[in-house]
């Protein structure tokens, strides 16, 4: 157990192993072993380069909803971080790829019920015209719900939709310093460059 924890560790960066951990994974019978494997695995991700944490974030997504020996509450931990990157995430294709793992999990005994209440929150861009609705929200009160409404909109896939919930949450929350924290701790998507 000790090498392998060894080879998890050093090689859970390297995406051509991906798929040599997983089978790790798949032929590991102890949840206990799979805790280990994660903790290693997360050890490694609080260093790690961009793309190297895309990497992890990829291989852990695939553990927590695929048929892996996983304990129940270590796979909704990890569900959570996949569904905050897929609201939260700089990179549409990185946020793709998770979702691809989440709806995988729609099988999974351990968190086809989490992933059903989240995909009845989630909605493609179906309306066009979401714009003027956050543009509209500038001129509602101040509600913590109203915030996180536009907060999360910051991440929305579509950069006129990014623009105005800025824009709103400009205006709205000028002067509000929990507001300023969290902006200035925010990852720019990187559609609201451009």
């Amino acid at each position: 157990m000790v090498e392998q924890l060894s080879v998890v560790e050093r090689r859970c960066v390297d995406p051509p192993w991906s798929e040599v951990l997983l089978g790790l994974f798949f032929l590991t019978t102890r949840p206990e072993d799979i805790q280990q494997f994660v903790e290693r695995i997360r050890l490694q991700q609080e260093g790690a380069h961009i793309i190297e944490r895309y990497t992890i974030d990829t291989l852990l997504c695939e553990l927590a909803f695929g048929d892996f020996n996983c304990p129940i509450p270590l796979a909704r931990e990890q569900a959570q971080r996949a569904f905050d990157e897929i609201e939260l995430g700089t990179w549409m294709p990185q946020r793709e790829r998770l979702l691809h793992h989440v709806l995988d999990g729609l099988r999974s005994s351990k968190v086809k019920e989490v992933v059903r209440a989240k995909l009845q929150r989630w909605f493609p861009e179906r309306i066009p015209w979401r714009q003027y609705l956050f543009q509209a929200m500038a001129k509602w009160p101040q509600d913590p719900a109203v915030i996180e409404c536009l907060q999360k909109n910051l991440y929305d896939e579509d950069p006129q939709n990014q623009r105005a919930a800025a824009n709103a949450l400009a205006g709205l929350s000028s002067g509000d310093l929990s507001v300023g924290t969290h902006l200035a701790h925010w990852r720019v998507p990187l559609s609201f460059l451009v």
